[in-house]
């Protein structure tokens, strides 16, 4: 009986996704709506200029996540 617990729990470990390793993954909040169309294309340009300069590209070519940010709006 033990040995089918254990078969069965690393039947479950291998079908669960691994967790990703730190600093590779970033979160932004931004507002899902707004008044004007420029101040849509205003917070896509902030979005993008942060995206620019917060991902780095590692020697072996992987792209990391230096910092994470937070968007908030009055």
């Amino acid at each position: 009986m033990k040995q089918k617990i254990l078969k069965f729990m690393r039947f479950l470990r291998n079908k669960i996704p691994k967790r990703t390793p730190k600093n590779t993954i970033m979160w932004m909040r931004v507002p899902m709506s707004v008044n004007s169309k420029v101040e849509k294309e205003d917070l896509i340009f902030e979005t993008m200029n942060h995206l620019e300069r917060t991902i780095k590209i590692n020697k072996n070519g992987r792209k990391i996540c230096t910092q994470q940010r937070e968007r908030q709006f009055v």
